[in-house]
């Protein structure tokens, strides 16, 4: 096995030397000869490595690439350095890497999850409203590169993906009304909350509290909050 580690995607692909080189079209010997420099695959995006990278190589893997259009800008309010390519250090300059949660690109601080793609809209383009959130505009998730990213309600996302009119958006929110957590449907909520999804539309019909958190449709979440 060999591992593909994109830095600026935050992702690990555990993948096979054969595999790969008929994915992208290399010669088996080029890929071996990457894996044993342990280079950068500036084509691709990538690291090819022998072993899954830890917390600590991953480190010094960002600290080895430094792309000429690579902005970094201090964001006050999460206290954190930001770069239009996706990437986060902490205010002492150490890399902080966000976690893929069910789908999402969720960086934690201080025991809270913040969505990345948020924070990059925030420190690049400016504020965003309630109700809104930072969405990649070619549709892959953990791209998260500032000038991929625009906003729009849970619902108008959802839309753009045609998922609505086959499913209805799930969302869970607290006692002020934020939201905690959204599914793009019922099917991806039962994944992740682990129930039925016949019970969650139910939970959603009579906007059901529990735990302190509101089953609500997107929709309905929307009208809600413009009165």
């Amino acid at each position: 096995m060999i591992y593909i580690y994109e830095p600026f995607n935050h992702q690990i692909i555990e993948t096979t030397v054969k595999d790969f080189a008929n994915q992208i079209g290399i010669s088996k010997m080029a890929i071996h000869q990457y894996l044993y420099k342990g280079m950068y695959y500036q084509k691709l995006g990538c690291y090819l490595l022998k072993e899954k990278p830890n917390l600590a190589k991953r480190k010094i893997l960002n600290e080895q690439i430094n792309p000429k259009e690579e902005i970094w800008r201090f964001n006050k309010e999460y206290q954190l350095y930001v770069s239009n390519l996706g990437r986060f250090k902490s205010k002492e300059g150490i890399y902080k890497f966000p976690s893929d949660v069910h789908g999402r690109i969720t960086l934690f601080r201080e025991r809270k999850a913040y969505k990345a793609a948020n924070i990059v809209y925030e420190t690049f383009k400016g504020n965003i409203e309630a109700g809104f959130h930072a969405y990649p505009k070619n549709g892959i998730y953990n791209d998260i590169k500032a000038d991929n990213l625009y906003i729009a309600t849970f619902s108008e996302y959802c839309s753009t993906k045609r998922i609505a009119g086959r499913s209805k958006p799930v969302m869970l929110i607290d006692s002020n009304n934020n939201i905690v957590e959204e599914f793009t449907s019922t099917t991806e909520a039962q994944n992740y909350l682990y129930q039925d999804r016949s019970v969650i539309a139910r939970k959603c019909n009579k906007r059901l509290e529990e735990n302190g958190l509101t089953y609500i449709w997107a929709k309905d979440y929307e009208v809600m909050a413009c009165c």
